[in-house]
């Protein structure tokens, strides 16, 4: 029976891989992706059939019950990798931790940077800067009164000799 499996899962290899390669001449795409994938699915599966069997092997011999060479076994002990992971976590009286070497670090490297931008911040706002910045604002900066007319302000506007310019600006230069 485990021949009959073998022998169909070439026949499946075989048979697809020369489908895909006659379709892939005719331009016939969809096919050849169909084959192709079937041609995948029959290798993968006799790739782990092989695996299998040959573990089974293994497992199936007595080489692996027989005690191993004492000299092989010192070897692969002496190679064992030490199993406390994160060791330079524990506490120690005597050293510096990496940990806080890296808060340290980490701290500096803030501190430096905190330090530029606080440089670059104040190389950008200069009193000449500031009064440019007020100058360019004069022009769109509200009356000096506010822009609500009081009743004295709306009778002031019929005045022939009104020379206020504010009350020009709010009354829409209506004055003369």
């Amino acid at each position: 029976m485990r021949k009959l499996a073998w022998i169909f899962g070439l026949v499946v290899l075989v048979g697809s891989a020369y489908l895909a390669a006659l379709y892939l001449s005719r331009w016939e795409w969809t096919r050849a992706l169909w084959t192709t994938m079937v041609f995948v699915a029959a290798e993968v599966a006799l790739a782990s059939a092989l695996i299998l069997r040959k573990l089974g092997q293994i497992a199936d011999g007595d080489d692996h019950r027989a005690s191993p060479d004492p000299d092989v076994l010192d070897r692969i002990r002496e190679t064992r990798p030490d199993h406390a992971r994160f060791a330079w976590l524990r506490d120690s009286v005597s050293q510096t931790n990496v940990f806080i070497t890296l808060l340290l670090g980490g701290g500096v490297i803030l501190s430096g940077l905190a330090w530029v931008v606080d440089r670059i911040a104040g190389r950008t706002t200069t009193p000449a800067s500031e009064r440019a910045l007020a100058h360019s604002l004069g022009a769109i900066a509200f009356p000096a009164g506010g822009l609500v007319a009081d009743e004295a302000t709306l009778l002031a506007q019929d005045l022939p000799a009104c020379d206020d310019p504010d009350l020009r600006l709010l009354v829409g230069d209506t004055i003369r």
